[in-house]
């Protein structure tokens, strides 16, 4: 498959059944933001409906491929948080949620013969936008699913989708590519110094998408810039500044429900690389330009400090996942609130999960190293 980087395995699976006519209802792409997900998808669309001999799809070239890439063929739909189907070209909004119209809208086109090629595909990204009854909806069609109809789910973790919704699926876990693949993607396609390479292919974490963004896209490399200083920087900072970036995230959360993934990966692999530095490592460390400053931070904690945050980190992180499923905070979460924001969790009622509280308890309760000259 073109332009499939680290996924040699899944994309041969996909590229047999394919050519054999034996492709599933359902697939499920699982993996982290920018690890390649939506591209493989396509892909396997562009395999399935190219015009070009057998052994040469997708070619890249015919008119099929190039729709797909532009992602305004007949026969693929895109349905995303923001998005109406049949609208591919339209910008997505900041809604946080794929309506059940959107989905009653596929059915009844996944009911239809295909308009050009020999099936039609339909691309759900980040299928835990769903609201409930739209899973629901999805369900029911893959139950009984139509004839030369393909739903193409993209999703960070199964977890988030209800277990009878991934039993329907052919699930396809998408591991973080290894950092020499990902050195080799940036050289391929970007003119950058060995060092920013360097430097990206581990900020990445196997993420080929991500690292070709912050490769070619200045803006999106001064925005991640930008947060990684301010977030770094919390680690001196006192309390009403830990409260006032809690506040900004959660609000940004309520607009966009990804908003958080990126600055949480960055502190939890800041505290990871002062963790291992505390020990005396450097290998796996992620941000390889502040290695100093990492190994400055962990003079003044102790390992086990750090490594009990790094759970708080991941704990935070999960609860916030499941925040709009309803999930019950346990209750760890609010004796941490109770410790380090006396009366914070009376605001909330009990046991529910909240990405504010989450994000305050979180940051006020982070370790507090002197600040390093």
């Amino acid at each position: 498959m073109r332009g499939i980087i680290g996924h040699d395995a899944i994309a041969r699976q996909l590229e047999r059944a394919a050519e054999r006519g034996r492709l599933a209802p359902a697939y499920l792409f699982a993996g982290p933001p920018g690890v390649g997900k939506t591209t493989l998808a396509l892909a396997l669309a562009q395999t399935a409906l190219c015009t070009a001999p057998h052994d040469a799809r997708p070619c890249g070239a015919c008119r099929a491929c190039r729709q797909i890439e532009r992602r305004n063929h007949p026969d693929l739909m895109l349905i995303e948080a923001g998005r109406s189907l049949g609208e591919q070209d339209a910008t997505p909004t900041r809604a946080r949620v794929i309506p059940i119209e959107r989905i009653r809208v596929a059915r009844q086109a996944a009911a239809l013969s295909p308009l050009e090629g020999q099936a039609r595909f339909f691309l759900l990204r980040n299928a835990e936008d769903m609201r409930p009854e739209a899973a629901d909806a999805l369900l029911k069609t893959l139950e009984e699913p139509p004839p030369r109809s393909h739903f193409l789910l993209t999703v960070l973790d199964p977890s988030l989708l209800a277990p009878t919704l991934v039993s329907r699926c052919q699930r396809l876990a998408l591991r973080p590519v290894p950092l020499p693949e990902v050195a080799a993607a940036l050289r391929a396609h970007a003119a950058l110094p060995p060092e920013e390479v360097d430097r990206l292919a581990h900020l990445a974490q196997g993420r080929v998408g991500w690292a070709l963004q912050a490769a070619t896209s200045e803006r999106f490399r001064t925005q991640y810039e930008a947060m990684r200083e301010r977030l770094i920087g919390l680690c001196h900072a006192g309390d009403h500044d830990r409260l006032a970036y809690a506040t900004e995230l959660a609000e940004r959360y309520e607009r966009d429900r990804r908003a958080l993934d990126e600055p949480l990966r960055v502190w939890a692999t800041w505290w990871r690389d002062v963790l291992l530095a505390g020990l005396g490592r450097d290998d796996g460390s992620v941000h390889i330009d502040l290695g100093a400053l990492a190994r400055a931070v962990a003079l003044q904690l102790t390992p086990p400090a750090v490594s009990r945050y790094l759970w708080r980190i991941a704990e935070a992180a999960r609860l916030i996942a499941g925040d709009v499923r309803g999930h019950v905070a346990p209750d760890g979460l609010f004796v941490d609130a109770a410790r380090v924001a006396p009366g914070a969790a009376a605001l909330w009622p009990t046991g529910s999960v909240n990405a504010r509280l989450a994000l305050e308890v979180l940051f006020l309760g982070a370790p507090r190293p002197a600040r390093v000259a």
